[in-house]
């Protein structure tokens, strides 16, 4: 470990350990494990490991080629090494619910789960799912990829009789989390943001999730550990999103890191060493019961923590949809075979998916007008002649198409166009802008009643 000597302590084991001494002699022929981040830094290391002792390692990564990579590279050593790669983007509900939904499709037992990966030190940014980026992609991906995990840990260990095993990869950055520990009501809240402090604060979220996790296993005699850990100074790429931090860590930092094999080697320590079997909601560092910051042991915040967690994951607007529903889910069980629909540009993009959804329902009346103050306009007059139509706009949320082909890059999505069109809960509104499968509020000029008439009377003249 660089220019530094090492101490065992209790365990036998130090900061010189690697993954493969601190899993020597075990046989993990029968075990399931799923890594998330297994594509990179001391994630490949792990899987390496894991796979070395027998384990079935799914690879859990938001690259999916560097995943089968890094898989082509482990079986030119290790033939037997059984490991398949999954897409998994943490930052991203729908892709976190379509990996945990996948792997349970492949009726796999899982014995094993290493909430592995992470990004440190980012710029503020929301997510997709508008949740500040570093506590969306280490806290509340992992949190809610171990929920609907759960009950497959869960069966899995009553089945087999072996204790299953959850580890969340935290840091001893937690400790530069922000003052108050985890923002609640700041999460999102670009003032005082630092990219350093809101690193700290996902970690800390890391070991506090672990610690409430446990403790609810425990009380519900659950074979299942949860514990947390520090693998350590190592020089990856986790501060990729930081130029001058992800130099520094690639320069200077290896003279002062552990390598990459003693990088895995706590976290695999606790995922598989026998010495660690009964032990949940504890810290580790260096493959040893370690001592958190305060905050790290407080039970009232881990309790606050996980009720927000469940909150962020659940959240949908009041129609019962959100961002990630799609225009299948949105239609479900509507009869549209009685209705006639246009749908413009339906030949690209969410044109196309709008047409194919409406199609599958049989067919429908689609008058999409995107443009608010038309559409505040039309639905007015619609009203004042008692015409039983409704005129709505929408924010069709962003998704990569082929709308900017003359000059750039993304727009779109499908599902909130098929919501206001087909579901109940619409029936008889108009003049609304929607977003996500919910009223919104537009700004202050696409709601302005004169603006609209002014543009009504403007665009008559130019369609004469």
């Amino acid at each position: 470990m660089g220019f530094f000597g090492s101490k065992k302590c209790a365990s036998g084991f130090s900061s010189s350990s690697t993954a493969e001494e601190v899993t020597q002699g075990v046989d993990g022929s029968a075990l399931t494990a799923i890594v998330t981040g297994g594509s990179s830094g001391i994630g490949i290391e792990t899987v390496r490991a894991l796979a070395l002792r027998g384990i079935h390692v799914i690879m859990a990564v938001r690259n999916v080629a560097a995943g089968n990579k890094v898989k082509e590279d482990i079986l030119k050593k290790n033939p037997a090494a059984n490991i398949d790669v999954m897409e998994l983007d943490l930052s991203y509900k729908a892709s976190v619910r379509k990996f945990a939904s996948d792997f349970i499709a492949r009726g796999l037992p899982l014995n094993i789960l290493i909430n592995n990966a992470g990004i440190m030190g980012t710029p503020f940014t929301l997510s997709k799912d508008n949740i500040e980026l570093q506590f969306a992609t280490n806290h509340i991906g992992h949190f809610l990829l171990t929920h609907l995990l759960l009950d497959t840990m869960k069966k899995t260990a009553k089945e087999s009789g072996r204790e299953g095993r959850i580890v969340n990869v935290a840091s001893v950055g937690h400790k530069s989390t922000y003052s108050e520990g985890i923002r609640f009501d700041k999460i999102n809240d670009p003032s005082g943001y630092t990219g350093f402090s809101a690193y700290g604060q996902s970690k800390l979220a890391n070991i506090l999730h672990a610690n409430e996790l446990a403790k609810r296993l425990k009380e519900e005699g659950v074979n299942i550990t949860v514990n947390s850990l520090h693998p350590g100074g190592i020089a990856t790429n986790i501060a990729r999103h930081n130029g001058v931090l992800n130099f520094l860590s690639n320069t200077i930092g290896r003279f002062f890191s552990k390598s990459l094999e003693q990088g895995a080697a706590t976290q695999c320590y606790v995922a598989l060493n026998p010495q660690v079997q009964g032990v949940t909601g504890e810290y580790f560092e260096d493959c040893n019961i370690s001592k958190t910051t305060p905050h790290g042991r407080d039970d009232e915040m881990a309790k606050k923590l996980w009720n927000l967690s469940m909150d962020l994951i659940n959240r949908k607007g009041s129609s019962g949809f959100s961002s990630s529903s799609t225009a299948e889910e949105v239609t479900q069980g509507i009869d549209g075979t009685a209705l006639t629909a246009i749908v413009t540009g339906a030949s690209s993009g969410i044109g196309a998916e709008t047409a194919r959804v409406l199609g599958l329902r049989g067919s429908a009346i689609l008058r999409h007008i995107a443009n608010n103050l038309h559409a505040n306009e039309l639905a007015r007059r619609f009203k004042e002649e008692d015409v039983n139509i409704t005129v709505n706009s929408i924010q069709p949320g962003t998704t990569v198409t082929n709308i900017f082909r003359h000059g750039g890059i993304f727009n779109g999505i499908v599902h909130t166009i098929g919501k206001f069109v087909f579901k109940n809960v619409q029936q008889g509104i108009s003049g609304e802008y929607f977003s996500d499968c919910n009223l919104a509020k537009a700004n202050d000029q696409a709601r302005g009643a004169d603006l609209a008439k002014k543009l009504w009377d403007f665009s008559m003249n130019l369609v004469k």
